[in-house]
């Protein structure tokens, strides 16, 4: 059996910007929610090459907890006008404590609580499916 190891990327969010007048570089926004005094970052589930692959999280293993802010993406060449928070509906993930992790419902994308480690499960669990990625 081939073991393979795990790497977990963080995911940066879709808050970017480019300069069209190039007096200005690109600038973008970390992946972040807040959730009870916490802040978490996001992550991917990733495989080394030559298994290029994505683990994804079944929604049946994801149960709503309450909702959690994403903060506005002010690091840009244009903020928006509005810099309010957005909220997410958070959940938790099967075996994982949400004090250590999260994940932003529908979708099941997972954050780490900053400073922590990534939780073992997550890299063994039978029903975490992986996909080949490009």
């Amino acid at each position: 059996m081939v073991a393979v190891a795990i790497v977990f990327a963080a995911v940066v969010a879709g808050c970017v910007a480019t300069s069209t007048t190039g007096t200005g570089g690109a600038a973008s926004c970390a992946a972040v929610v807040r959730f009870h005094d916490q802040v978490y970052v996001g992550t991917s589930l990733r495989t080394h090459p030559p298994y290029d692959r994505i683990g994804l999280i079944p929604p049946a293993h994801l149960h709503r907890i309450g909702i959690g802010d994403r903060p506005p993406c002010v690091d840009t060449n244009h903020p928006s006008v509005d810099d309010t928070p957005t909220a997410v509906q958070v959940g938790r993930i099967d075996e994982v404590s949400p004090a250590v992790a999260i994940a932003v419902l529908p979708g099941g994308d997972v954050y780490l609580r900053r400073g922590a480690a990534v939780p073992h499960v997550l890299t063994t669990a039978r029903w975490v499916h992986w996909i080949l990625s490009d």
